[in-house]
């Protein structure tokens, strides 16, 4: 497993059009990295090449670029309508990402069980159709699963 830096990460497996909405890559290119903590993208990254393994497929977050709906799956603007006023999303510190393989059931079970390889994940939603990960600072040592 690599080692996330402790500033600056980028993604190996996911381009940032598949973390950001358009309108924010269209203002910021190359800068959104920064709208996201490092350890959800190390994360992101862990969580690909995880599945990857059990079966040659993609993680897919954001879709817009080659024609889909989503565009709001990473990090959403503050003045996004779209999840909870406070959301991690909008901290950079969510993903919300699906397998055309796995369901998301399937990987939420599989990282939990499998919970040391992903060391920075504090929190899963359980009960959605989608696998959705934080890296938000919580108490405890091990992932917390919640409900919508």
């Amino acid at each position: 497993m690599r080692v996330v830096p402790s500033v600056y990460y980028k993604c190996i497996h996911f381009r940032l059009e598949e973390l950001v909405p358009k309108p924010v890559f269209d203002k910021l290119g190359e800068k959104c990295w920064w709208l996201f903590d490092s350890r959800l993208l190390y994360t992101a990254d862990c969580i690909w090449e995880f599945f990857n393994t059990i079966k040659k497929t993609p993680i897919i977050c954001n879709d817009y670029l080659w024609g889909g709906s989503h565009q709001y799956r990473g990090f959403r603007p503050s003045d996004c309508d779209i999840g909870a006023e406070f959301s991690g999303h909008k901290r950079g510190s969510v993903l919300d990402s699906v397998s055309p393989v796995f369901s998301a059931k399937f990987m939420r079970e599989k990282i939990i069980e499998n919970n040391r390889l992903f060391p920075y994940i504090s929190r899963i939603e359980d009960d959605v159709d989608w696998l959705h990960v934080e890296t938000t600072n919580v108490p405890g040592n091990s992932i917390i699963l919640f409900k919508p």
